[in-house]
């Protein structure tokens, strides 16, 4: 979608148009502020089907604003999918989005039509004519590309454009045609895959790579808790030499790096490669929300504040710092592990939309946490508006301050991850 956007800000002229449509209405629609001229949908709404003379996109069609009633697509068009990506690995840790329903483009596909796709759903799902999957519809009449997310939520400096773009595409016309596209848009430069394949399997072992680094650092964490040793001044100390690299302990979660890894050990254990530690970082990782919650437990009891009913809150939803995405939040696991515990859990944070977590996870925001109520605090997410000032007054006099994130200074907190 940002992609798009930037085709159309850059003016490639009249026979680049652009259009868009959000098909999912709890969505936030960041793009109508974003490009406010271009969007054909509106500000939050879904295509208008009641009114198919007005409407640019019709009843669930991809765009096109040439021929809305007879070619959904169009000679020439463009279709660039993105589908959601909210819970794409299912019960099971099976990656679960790719249902015949799901696809964007549909049966009866226009020749002549590339469409780039930056979906990370979509993995493994893309027919690649260069990697011996033709078949003979796909291969002569319909052209895909395959371009992975690149896209740090929150972060303003790495954008779609600031970051090398990996390309690819089904026929070396098609990986050529779409790496000219995002190539006329992206200041970084973009790199031109093997094929598609290839692209995919790049997408899944960058976010791998750093899930597994992070598993590490977890792991380290609970060992030097029995150690009784720091674990920030343990690595910090580590990090003075010059190729350690620097990873830090706590939740893992988001829509890439808490489940890129299925992808990948879904078509290892397909083909009958039964992967070791990929599946035993992916189970570090997703043990440390009820790891921490017991640590805060043992502090509770220790400080004579646990008792059955004890007030806890617990700061912060989404699964990052300074950033309103709750996809795949890790913090779910701390409120659960704790409510497991017998204790009353409020959860306050300032970014999340509180309307999308009670749909998503059935929780209820507090939004002004009362003064002089809480037994227990656990940071969860660092946003910038928690700090030790502004947590300490919502505790009682007798409490405990957990710093999940290690974020706060030393000394400030009653114990960290």
């Amino acid at each position: 979608m940002v992609a798009a956007f930037e085709v159309d800000r850059r003016g490639r002229g009249p026979d680049l148009r652009t259009g868009g449509a959000n098909l999912n209405a709890r969505t936030p629609h960041a793009a109508s502020a974003a490009a406010p001229d271009s969007d054909p949908v509106g500000r939050g709404r879904i295509p208008d089907t009641a009114a198919p003379d007005s409407d640019p996109v019709g009843r669930g069609r991809i765009p096109d604003t040439a021929a809305p009633d007879s070619d959904p697509v169009g000679r020439g068009r463009i279709p660039d999918t993105a589908a959601p990506d909210t819970d794409p690995v299912g019960r099971g840790h099976i990656p679960d989005a790719a249902a015949p329903d799901s696809d964007p483009v549909g049966r009866g596909r226009i020749p002549d039509t590339a469409a780039p796709d930056s979906d990370p759903a979509g993995r493994g799902h893309i027919p690649d004519a260069q990697a011996g999957e033709p078949s003979p519809e796909t291969a002569n009449r319909f052209y895909a590309g395959y371009s992975p997310e690149r896209i740090n939520p929150g972060d303003k400096a790495h954008g779609v454009t600031t970051i090398v773009k990996v390309t690819s595409g089904s026929t070396p016309e098609a990986a050529d045609f779409v790496d000219a596209l995002y190539a006329s848009i992206v200041t970084a430069g973009t790199f031109k895959a093997k094929n598609i394949r290839t692209a995919e399997a790049a997408k899944v072992i960058e976010n791998t790579q750093r899930d597994v680094n992070i598993a590490l650092v977890n792991e380290l964490a609970m060992l030097f808790k029995k150690m009784g040793l720091d674990t920030t001044s343990v690595l910090e100390a580590a990090a003075t030499k010059w190729n350690f690299l620097p990873f830090k302990p706590g939740l893992v979660g988001g829509h890439c790096i808490g489940v890129d890894p299925y992808y990948l050990t879904h078509k290892a254990q397909q083909i009958g490669f039964h992967p070791q530690m990929i599946l035993a970082g992916r189970r570090t990782n997703d043990g440390m929300g009820h790891f921490t919650a017991g640590e805060l437990i043992k502090l509770m009891a220790k400080k004579s504040c646990y008792h059955a009913g004890a007030r806890v809150l617990v700061l912060g939803l989404t699964f990052k710092e300074n950033c309103p995405d709750l996809r795949n939040t890790r913090v779910v696991d701390v409120i659960e592990a704790l409510k497991g515990y017998n204790l009353a859990v409020d959860v306050h944070d300032p970014w999340a939309n509180p309307q999308e977590a009670r749909e998503e996870y059935g929780l209820e925001l507090t939004t002004e946490p009362e003064a002089q109520t809480y037994d227990a605090a656990i940071l969860c997410v660092a946003h910038k508006e928690f700090q030790a000032g502004t947590i300490r007054p919502w505790l009682k006099d007798k409490h405990v301050l957990y710093d999940l994130k290690s974020t706060l200074p030393p000394g400030e907190a009653d114990a960290r991850l």
